[in-house]
């Protein structure tokens, strides 16, 4: 990491930094990171695609540190013990954002947590919202229009091939379109495809969940069989997850219109009252990460 800058270089980060965490804290429990923590987590440098892992707030105390990696590469080729779940955070959040969900899980789980770095907060809060969420959702939105369609006139299904017409295989025939950024998408597909045999969670929030059905649908049409040992959670959004998984669920917050609005109809899903996007636990209607876990059991096994 580079040597802190001085004078007004300094001050024009700080201020950049400061802004992107009023988003993070938005929608995240940047609290549940210790203040220490939270300042070593520079949106400035951990990029869109670089990974952080986060211990349980117990591990924290006792001395362990939340672990920096820049590339999917670098993740899987460390000596350290491999974390054997990975979230994503979704539209408004840095690595800060990541790092808060990321720790509500570990808390939880009592293990050490992955989180793919999917923003820079507010400097990408708008491009995101109006680019890489959206695609995702609206992608999800078109194939299910053209299933209904297919479903009546099946004859007219413009060479994609009958034996391969569920909603997950016109996915895969039509995922040749890429998404505004693929930086993150990236990382995670590469993980993904390493086949780790450590990996048992995989949890989105909002856009992360739109991220996470994007990439299962590419690997499960190229035979990686081991993810059916996944334990699948998605947040604040509701999308078609592939019915090789052994365990899915879906949660979205009964006040959660921006969520419900790239979620995909007819799919089962879990209504949490009085909940809507953000899951930060210091600001009213929330959605809690950490009792959504508790509560359904989601952690996998050891």
């Amino acid at each position: 990491m580079p040597d802190r800058p001085d004078g007004m270089k300094h001050h024009l980060l700080t201020y950049l930094k400061n802004r992107n965490a009023f988003a993070d804290a938005l929608f995240y429990d940047i609290t549940a990171l210790t203040e220490k923590e939270r300042a070593k987590l520079n949106p400035l440098i951990e990029f869109e695609g670089s990974i952080v892992v986060v211990p349980p707030a117990q591990h924290a105390a006792a001395g362990q540190t939340i672990r920096h990696y820049e590339s999917a590469a670098a993740f899987l080729n460390s000596d350290d013990h491999p974390a054997r779940a990975i979230v994503l955070a979704g539209v408004g959040s840095s690595v800060l954002g990541a790092a808060a969900l990321a720790r509500n899980v570990a808390n939880v789980c009592g293990m050490d947590v992955a989180a793919v770095v999917t923003g820079y907060g507010m400097l990408d809060i708008m491009d995101e919202a109006l680019g890489g969420c959206y695609f995702y959702g609206a992608a999800d939105q078109t194939l299910m229009e053209l299933e209904k369609f297919l479903k009546q006139f099946p004859q007219m299904a413009w060479g994609i091939k009958l034996a391969q017409s569920s909603t997950f295989g016109m996915w895969s025939q039509l995922s040749d379109i890429r998404p505004p950024k693929l930086r993150d998408s990236q990382t995670l597909l590469t993980i993904l495809s390493a086949q780790t045999a450590d990996l048992r969670l995989l949890l989105g929030h909002s856009k992360g969940s739109l991220m996470i059905r994007f990439a299962l649908a590419q690997l499960f049409q190229s035979g990686h069989a081991c993810l059916q040992n996944l334990t699948v959670v998605t947040l604040g959004a509701v999308v078609d997850l592939p019915d090789q998984l052994s365990m899915k669920r879906q949660i979205i917050g009964a006040l959660d219109w921006f969520g419900g609005m790239n979620s995909r109809m007819g799919v089962a899903y879990t209504l949490v009252p009085n909940a809507w996007h953000h899951t930060n636990t210091q600001i009213p209607y929330h959605l809690s990460v950490e009792s959504v876990l508790q509560e359904l059991a989601l952690c996998p096994h050891p």
